[in-house]
């Protein structure tokens, strides 16, 4: 795809690729900025709940607004190729910083933690989870930011399509044990998987290793939680005990959310502790702690990575990190002197004039779409003039009923100097497709499994095509496979059958009873059962006998009865 365009984005190299897609570095030419688009790969566009999964990342990334998660710009679809745009982060993963083996100093594993558990608990309290946190999703960037990424197994708390018995997915090394055995989650699975990132930071190694993914998911299920003092001696046992809690076998006997990990940690450093050097050949630059930077502007937690020979800093072959003592503060700066009149009268300083805002016109096509800008109270339909100041950060939305919705973060200095100069930002909107509806009645619970996912209300929105579907409603013995075609913008409305209640005995009567295959129990037992026809299992165990029959309920069938055999 290198040199191609896609949608409204030049495709100018690969920068990663992951289990579901590959990333590029793009141009976003209408804006004239450079972003990272993720591409589902083509062998997995044709499935359908690939593509669900695809689209579910970016919008769940895409209601999450904060400093700790990669923003997303767009989400769009071009000659069948899917994909999303999202912010193009300036820094390393975690896991390059860890791969040479080495534990980070105390003070910068818990800066990450501390950031990346108010990542997740903002995300937590949004009603999603990560699924997938890792050192690889772990992006340091030289802003002193650690920002957490790739939301690509993401859901809503209440969407159990990914979490059905039997059914993981995630990274072997990090997985809860809940994970491994295709449990439920809840934040606490994301909060396990943090514990072992920071096991990882503290150490300098995972917790569990093996020849394979199954021997080393095996150990988190079954295998002791193992000490990091005992790793590296230099720990806390404090610390300690913090990875002991985040791994904890059992959900309940973790933090109970990421906020209480939070008031385990502490307050925050105020001043910088340590310095460390991370020797990585190949590039120069400065990631910077986070949590220090706020403090100073600088991170008393440092990695240094260095460009090969004759770059600054350390030589190829020095020794390894280590702790050192905390920098001296830095001298103030010399008070500049004052301007002298005529008279030989010392006067203050002028005061530097205040900044002059500019003005541009937002525009979009159509018009009439909506406008807001960050947490202002602007919120006025296209064409609208806004009124910007220099060194600020922005965050606009566009939106129109019946189109997606755009985004940009901006400075003024980000704009094109075409945009400048014509003082006007244009969005072109770009057609939402309604999805179908499916409308089921009945007066039952009832469950829809459709597209890999199980829904439980009546009423099912999905984008336009043919799914198979199975209805089901255990509580009164129904289960149909039907196939449901969808028109966007249609309802396909599906009327399920009444129920009644009868009961069901049998001589002798020490009977099991199955109805459908599904066990209903001993006889005599009252049941509901939808009208129509329905298969009666008897099972006399203590005799050796069974029998089969099949009745056809109407309302007025109030009891089905079945003798033994001779």
């Amino acid at each position: 795809m290198i040199g191609s365009q896609l949608g409204s984005y030049e495709i100018l190299e690969e920068i990663g690729r992951g289990g579901m897609g590959c990333v590029y570095k793009a141009r976003q030419q209408a804006l004239d900025r450079i972003v990272a688009v993720k591409v589902l790969l083509p062998q997995l566009a044709a499935d359908k709940v690939f593509v669900e999964r695809f689209l579910r990342e970016a919008k769940s990334i895409a209601t999450l607004e904060h400093p700790g998660i990669v923003t997303i710009y767009d989400v769009g679809e071009a000659d069948g190729t899917y994909y999303f745009a999202m912010q193009l982060l300036d820094g390393r993963p975690l896991d390059e910083v860890l791969e040479e083996g080495k534990p980070l100093p105390a003070e910068t594993a818990v800066d990450v933690l501390r950031q990346v558990a108010r990542a997740l608990d903002y995300a937590h309290q949004a009603g999603i989870l990560h699924r997938d946190v890792k050192p690889a999703n772990i992006i340091l960037t030289e802003a002193g930011q650690a920002v957490l990424t790739d939301f690509g197994i993401a859901q809503a708390l209440s969407d159990t399509r990914l979490t059905k018995t039997g059914s993981s997915m995630g990274s072997p090394e990090y997985m809860a044990p809940e994970q491994v055995e295709g449990k439920a989650l809840d934040t606490r699975g994301d909060l396990y998987s943090l514990g072992v990132v920071f096991f990882h930071m503290l150490t300098g190694r995972v917790p569990f290793t093996g020849e394979s993914p199954v021997a080393i998911v095996y150990q988190h299920v079954k295998a002791p939680v193992p000490s990091a003092c005992e790793a590296n001696p230099k720990i806390s046992q404090e610390l300690d005990q913090i990875t002991t809690t985040l791994m904890a076998k059992a959900p309940e006997e973790r933090f109970a959310s990421a906020q209480n990990l939070l008031q385990a940690l502490g307050p925050e450093p105020t001043a910088p502790t340590a310095t460390v050097e991370v020797h990585r050949p190949g590039v120069s630059r400065w990631l910077v702690g986070g949590a220090l930077a706020a403090a100073l502007g600088l991170a008393g937690a440092l990695f240094w990575f260095t460009s090969g020979p004759g770059a600054e800093g350390p030589a190829q072959d020095q020794a390894p990190a280590v702790e050192t003592e905390a920098p001296p503060a830095i001298a103030p700066a010399a008070e500049e002197p004052g301007v002298a009149d005529e008279g030989g009268v010392e006067l203050e300083p002028e005061a530097p004039p205040p900044p002059v805002p500019e003005i541009l016109e937002v525009t979009s096509e159509p018009a009439g779409a909506m406008v807001t800008l960050g947490d202002s109270t602007l919120e006025q339909p296209t064409p609208v003039e806004v009124e910007l100041l220099p060194e600020t950060d922005y965050r606009l939305r566009v939106r129109l009923e019946g189109y997606d919705a755009a985004a940009l973060d901006f400075t003024l200095d980000d704009l094109t100097e075409s945009q400048r100069s014509a003082g006007a930002l244009h969005f072109p909107l770009q057609k939402s497709i309604p999805p179908g509806v499916v409308a089921i009645a009945a007066d039952y619970p009832v469950e829809v499994r459709v597209a890999g996912r199980t829904y439980r209300r009546g009423r099912i929105e999905l984008p336009p095509g043919s799914y198979e579907a199975r209805i089901s409603a255990p509580s009164v013995f129904y289960r149909e496979d039907r196939r449901i075609t969808l028109e966007s913008g249609r309802t396909e409305e599906i009327a399920l059958p009444p129920a009644t209640s009868i009961t069901i005995a049998a001589n002798p009567s020490r009977c099991k009873v199955r109805i459908d295959g599904r066990d209903a129990g001993y006889v005599p037992a009252e049941v509901r059962l939808t009208l129509g026809p329905h298969e009666f299992e008897f099972d006399w165990e203590s005799l050796g006998k069974s029998l089969t029959l099949t009745r056809s309920i109407n309302a007025q069938t109030g009891r089905v009865f079945a003798t033994a055999p001779r």
